[in-house]
């Protein structure tokens, strides 16, 4: 598993810059681009979606009788049904086709009345397991020349584009912020794509995203990957600009054999200089009704200025580490968590739409009422997932990001309800991959998923619905959540490290629904997590660190016998009987009490809040230590006063990662 050594503190001055709680894009913070990205396939604008107001589903179901939830799983869904009967009629307006006259009827995407078939050749009606998916990484476009769009000199111009279009006579050279189409990129030293960072990529960054696919990810295997003959068409026969698709790949004869998926490399700039990378799915299976099916083919870019300097270096710092994280983000938009394909997702072989419009009613704390609507997912096993995670069973949909450009809103989970989920608009310090996402995955139909291998969510774990609702004083009311005065220090809720409180009085009143005081113009620093205010851990703020992060330990107070690492979490102990500090000491798990370490001695918190001395350090025991599986307590959150909003405290920065040591180490010794 990878989070083990998923956390960490960013410590590049460069990336440490304050900037207003209103600009949380994060200059250098990694907001995900890829709905912008998406916009250079070109699909005859059919199947790009846009969140409607009006009362019409956001996207139109193919088949409206298919149900969203229900109480069990159909065990068929882990199963690929293939009919081999010759006299079966595939003439249905829906079936999937190539749209190639040399196809022989065996290799044509099949689809049965209106059952879903997959790419390759027909097999006899038996139920086939899946198995890891297989992902042929191509990384032709990484090594010497070949890739027009990469820097390989200084002062070079390259053409670099985050949407629909090409260089014109008026375009001109990027200016980093991310707010141009497409622009000439200057390139420099450390844009270049030399022949030791094709080395880093090819062995060590995308075996390492290839493990975690395999590891948590099945399919259904295909004799043969056939490519869509008119999605190959509509995108100009590329993947992307500049990486072209062997026509072969749309015949049987000219398929790619013994792989499940083909994902091209490349390693350019940019127009954004915050983009650490992206990847884009560019071929699938079509109907004639225009669902789609599972991705085939992708592109997964990495923007070499985040990785040049890593280039002959052990490669396991949590930078690093965190930066391939975002390539597994990625990854998971290029299987298809992406608003283009949430109207193809397929349930007992039927097509249907996984995502609703719902709309949200309340009361602020000053008494007035608002209403607004957002998108959700509302499929089977992520509604299932989202239940037993808030232990809220009339929960029937996961909400969807609305923050942020157009580019991460509509694509990744609301941060809100999914915190540091490793889908998340905007990488956070703790991204773990969990069964969160992987639910989405599973509920495509085009996958099953090892949810052994899961990270652990364990932000708004067992908390409620009240939870979910909004974030008030009463409804979050745990250890780490809601917050109410500017400076005030506490472990964060998943305590993963020591955190800080930032309230800001904004000039006008903040929305309704982000309103969370009685003060209308007053809310959190993170307009993503629609203003919350809950204690975070940030760049250039004394006190506030990662336990995981071992690089503190250089911090630490030997005094109490501190401890980071990645088994580390923060934990309160009494300094004196009027107040209250907060340690990072190693912990495990024993059922759902946690047994913490100070100093040699292993201790066991049986009840919540009970104090014990150990090592004569006075430990304070957690209030539902929700990683353990614990209940969490609720507490007493003290009343917001005008005066605790004064302080100006810098955004959060996104970094995160972690990576096996084992895979490091064979990098170096090659």
């Amino acid at each position: 598993m990878l989070d083990e050594h998923g956390n960490i503190k960013h410590r590049d001055p460069r990336y440490n810059l304050l900037h207003s709680a209103l600009n949380w894009k994060h200059e250098h913070g990694y907001e995900c681009i890829h709905d912008k990205v998406m916009q250079r396939q070109r699909r005859g604008g059919s199947k790009q979606t846009t969140v409607q107001s009006s009362d019409e589903p956001l996207y139109p179901l193919d088949n409206p009788g298919v149900p969203l939830v229900e109480d069990s799983i159909d065990s068929s869904r882990s199963h690929n049904y293939i009919d081999d009967d010759s006299s079966s009629d595939y003439s249905s307006d829906d079936d999937y086709s190539n749209s190639n006259d040399d196809l022989t009827p065996e290799s044509v995407v099949l689809k049965k009345g209106n059952k879903l078939r997959g790419v390759g050749q027909t097999r006899p009606l038996v139920a086939i397991p899946r198995l890891p998916i297989r992902i042929l990484f191509n990384t032709t476009y990484v090594y010497g020349r070949r890739d027009s769009f990469a820097c390989h000199n200084i002062s070079q111009l390259v053409f670099t584009s985050s949407g629909d279009s090409a260089a014109t006579p008026q375009t001109q050279q990027c200016d980093g912020t991310g707010t141009q189409s497409s622009c000439f990129y200057l390139c420099q030293a450390q844009d270049l794509l030399t022949s030791d960072l094709s080395r880093l990529i090819e062995g060590y960054i995308l075996p390492s995203i290839n493990q975690v696919f395999s590891d948590m990810i099945l399919v259904d295997r295909l004799d043969r990957l056939v490519f869509n003959a008119e999605v190959y068409k509509e995108n100009g026969g590329e993947c992307d600009y500049g990486i072209p698709i062997p026509e072969s790949y749309t015949t049987y004869t000219g398929a790619i054999e013994g792989y499940d998926m083909v994902v091209w490399v490349t390693a350019r700039p940019t127009v954004s200089n915050s983009t650490i990378a992206y990847a884009i799915p560019c071929n699938y299976p079509k109907s004639k009704s225009g669902v789609f099916g599972r991705p085939v083919g992708a592109n997964i870019n990495f923007n070499p200025i985040y990785f040049t300097r890593f280039v002959g270096s052990a490669n396991t710092s949590f930078t690093f580490n965190e930066f391939i994280r975002v390539g597994i983000h990625e990854m998971t938009h290029a299987l298809g968590f992406s608003s283009t394909f949430y109207n193809s997702y397929v349930y007992n072989n039927n097509p249907y739409t996984s995502v609703a419009i719902v709309t949200r009613t309340g009361s602020t704390p000053s008494g007035a009422s608002y209403t607004y609507r957002k998108s959700a997912i509302t499929s089977q096993a992520v509604v299932s997932f989202v239940q037993n995670h808030f232990n809220c069973k009339t929960l029937d949909y996961a909400e969807l990001e609305d923050a942020g450009s157009t580019a991460t809103a509509g694509s990744h989970w609301e941060k809100r309800m999914a915190g540091e989920e490793y889908m998340i608009g905007f990488v956070s310090p703790i991204a773990p991959i969990t069964n969160l996402t992987l639910s989405l995955l599973q509920d495509t139909g085009w996958y099953s998923i090892n949810s052994t291998e899961a990270d652990a969510l364990i932000w708004g774990k067992n908390t409620g619905c009240d939870f979910v609702d909004n974030c008030y004083s009463d409804t979050w009311n745990y250890q780490g959540y809601f917050c109410s005065r500017t400076g005030d220090l506490s472990c964060t809720a998943t305590r993963m490290g020591k955190g800080i409180c930032g309230i800001y009085s904004y000039s006008n009143s903040l929305p309704g629904q982000f309103q969370h005081f009685k003060s209308q113009n007053v809310g959190g620093q993170d307009y993503v997590s629609d203003y919350c205010p809950y204690y975070q851990i940030y760049d250039n703020v004394p006190n506030t660190y990662y336990c995981v992060d071992q690089d503190n330990q250089a911090s630490a107070n030997i005094r109490i016998f501190e401890s980071y690492g990645v088994n580390s979490r923060c934990f309160e102990y009494n300094i004196s009987s009027t107040k209250t500090g907060m340690a990072c000491w190693e912990q495990r798990c024993n059922g759902t009490n946690v047994q913490i370490k100070i100093g040699s001695i292993w201790v066991q918190c049986d009840v919540p809040g009970a104090q014990m001395t150990v090592n004569g350090v006075n430990l304070i025991c957690p209030q539902g230590f929700a990683e353990c599986g614990g209940v969490p307590v609720p507490i007493k959150v003290q009343q917001y006063s005008a005066s605790s909003s004064h302080m100006s405290l810098p955004s959060t920065r996104l970094p995160t990662m972690l990576l096996l040591l084992a895979l490091a180490l064979l990098y170096i010794a090659s």
